[in-house]
């Protein structure tokens, strides 16, 4: 039992870490500074804002690239600007970006969420939005610490984004529920034009499991799951139809540990991870 409890726990850790990373988006390299996507505004950027939807009970990811200033205006100092060292996202504290979804948290690229004046990093919102969400439109801050260096000595102010005054706008975060067509998501191992979303439910499982699959047309597809070794363990046709579509697979007569399982045929699949326990 101790080492199927450490394989779920390893097996989440790393789905958390793969979450979590960010990579900069390069095509900003050589932009001017802000946060990109810039805010939604439906006037002056009316294709800027958060893009991906959230689906209550997957899991999310959405990645925010920022262009970090050499400088910065002090409304205490009557907007005079001053040389910035650097801006800092405060781990600790519950509200450094305000309004997400519960279930939903945020990593930097650096892992420690300090930006360095003129440097590009990154910022991931992701989690799985729990079913205390309702459904609907949550509108997000991000509350940043700026350090810069004056005649003074060291300065530090918040600063909130977007603003009115910063970069007017908004990002929004749609969350929506199971039953929207939207919501039928997954990571797809090719591009695929007639399989969208998979899942697993129950997993981890030691016995009979759904997997739910949505699909764009009527067609022949295939069950395979493998070891994540690549031994494949269970390959079985299917004739599916479009909309949603349900295949019950049993893994009892599996060891213990973490399995890939595919669904689709030669125009592409979907894939997803199942874990069979005791």
């Amino acid at each position: 039992m101790k080492k199927i409890l450490f394989l779920i726990i390893v097996f989440c850790l790393t789905q958390v870490l793969v979450f979590a990373q960010c990579v900069p988006n390069q095509q900003y390299k050589d932009s001017t500074f802000g946060v990109y996507p810039k805010p939604y505004q439906a006037q002056t950027n009316p294709n800027g804002g958060i893009k991906e939807s959230a689906c209550i009970g997957k899991p999310y990811k959405t990645i925010l690239t920022a262009k970090v200033p050499d400088s910065i205006a002090v409304a205490q100092l009557g907007g005079l600007r001053i040389p910035l060292d650097s801006v800092k996202l405060d781990k600790k504290a519950t509200t450094t970006i305000q309004g997400l979804p519960v279930g939903m948290t945020y990593g930097c690229n650096p892992p420690n969420c300090v930006f360095a004046s003129k440097s590009l990093g990154c910022v991931t919102v992701f989690g799985t939005a729990s079913n205390v969400n309702a459904a609907g439109d949550y509108d997000v801050k991000i509350e940043l610490i700026a350090y810069a260096s004056t005649f003074l000595g060291p300065f530090s102010t918040k600063i909130t984004y977007p603003d009115a005054t910063l970069a007017p706008g908004k990002y929004t975060i749609k969350v929506e529920g199971n039953s929207s067509s939207s919501c039928f998501v997954s990571d797809l191992n090719e591009k695929s034009e007639n399989v969208i979303s998979i899942s697993a439910s129950p997993n981890p499982t030691s016995g009979l499991t759904n997997i739910k699959f949505y699909a764009l047309e009527d067609a022949d597809f295939e069950l395979l799951v493998s070891s994540v070794e690549g031994k494949i363990v269970y390959k079985a046709g299917h004739r599916v139809t479009q909309g949603l579509n349900s295949v019950q697979f049993d893994a009892s007569g599996l060891d213990t540990g973490v399995y890939i399982y595919y669904i689709g045929n030669s125009k592409g699949k979907a894939t997803g991870r199942i874990v069979v326990s005791e």
